[in-house]
Formats: structure tokens, C-alpha cells, sequence
């Protein structure tokens, strides 16, 4: 399955593989991201936040918040050295 993905910042196309992973196509660029990356992708378009979705995965893994907000702000990072991360509690966190 195929979406854009577009209140995170730039546009770009997520593809959901049959493996469960993730396929980000972002100005001739791929990368390839996990299932819970590709979850909390999601999450974030649907315009949830960093702490509502740290408090949902640490649930479901069995991991802490702390740890699993931490993950989140590592993969921002790298996701906005592809994209213009441009949504305002994002750029908050990435620059505040």
C-alpha cells in the first residue's frame, strides 16, 4: 500500500511492504524503516503526538516512554536531514 505522507513537513511516499516494513521515497531518495517506525510514521500523520505515541509503544513493547520518545527524536533527526520537517510541535522538539 502506497500513501503521502504530508503533515510531518515535506511531502513524500510511504509504502507499505507485505513483510510489514516500510518504504520512504523522498526526493530520489529510499529508505527503509521497521515496523514500528512505520507505525509511528503513521501516528504522526494522523497528527498524534511524540508523548501520546511514546506512551502507546512503550505499552505494546514493554519498554519505557523515555526510551521509546528518545527513538522517536533519533528518527526525526535522521528523517529531517531528507525532509523539511515543517510541523510546529516537531520543530519544537528538533530546534527548541
Amino acid at each position: 500500500m502506497k500513501e503521502k505522507i504530508r503533515n510531518i513537513g515535506t511531502e513524500f511516499i510511504l509504502r507499505t511492504e507485505d513483510d510489514g516494513d516500510g518504504i520512504i521515497a523522498i526526493n530520489g531518495n529510499i529508505l527503509r524503516v521497521n515496523p514500528i517506525t512505520l507505525e509511528i510514521i503513521k501516528r504522526l500523520e494522523s497528527n498524534q503526538s511524540i508523548d501520546e505515541i511514546s506512551l502507546i509503544l512503550s505499552s505494546s513493547y514493554n519498554v519505557t516512554p523515555e526510551e521509546v520518545h528518545q527513538d522517536i527524536m533519533d528518527f526525526l533527526y535522521e528523517l529531517n536531514s531528507y525532509v523539511n520537517i515543517t510541523r510546529p510541535d516537531l520543530v519544537d522538539l528538533l530546534y527548541g
